[in-house]
């Protein structure tokens, strides 16, 4: 059996062997379920129906697949994220675990001078509030983010 030590319970998985074992009724009440959470996933701008790989902790080779997914940082809780508009006039907001990785990672990836830097602005950015994205999606950006997994991005832009 794995070390399952520090791991988050972040989804629930049924064998479809097991759902077979299931009533008529069950099954239909468990297609309802899955439907609703499908369209909550779409209404929120994200994908309906993710894949997943699942690996059983009783495996020979759990404990490998823990050791990469600590790695890339898929173990345990995920590190608190937070936003920063960024820019001289059109705000590109970024999210990160800090401001000031935040802030290297933004201008290294947009190649700015520390000539050009004088000219940006760097403000707090909520991450808990309900704003319209581009595809029309109303959510947070917490939520808008969600399905992401690596960290910093540019997540939208404000004016």
């Amino acid at each position: 059996m794995a070390n399952t030590e520090g791991m988050t319970f972040k989804f629930s998985v049924f064998k479809n062997e097991d759902i077979e074992q299931l009533t008529h009724h069950e099954k239909v009440t468990l297609g309802h379920i899955a439907e609703s959470i499908e369209h909550n996933r779409q209404m929120s701008g994200k994908n309906p129906r993710n894949t997943y790989l699942v690996i059983n902790t009783d495996e020979p080779y759990a404990d490998e697949v823990i050791e990469i997914m600590k790695r890339y940082g898929h173990w345990g809780d995920s590190p608190e994220l937070n936003a920063w508009a960024i820019g001289p006039d059109r705000y590109d907001v970024v999210v990160a675990s800090d401001k000031e990785s935040a802030i290297t990672w933004y201008r290294q990836t947009l190649k700015i001078s520390d000539d050009e830097w004088k000219d940006y602005e760097v403000n707090d950015f909520p991450m808990n509030e309900q704003m319209r994205f581009e595809n029309d999606c109303i959510c947070t950006l917490r939520q808008f983010v969600s399905d992401v997994h690596e960290f910093p991005i540019i997540a939208c832009w404000t004016e």
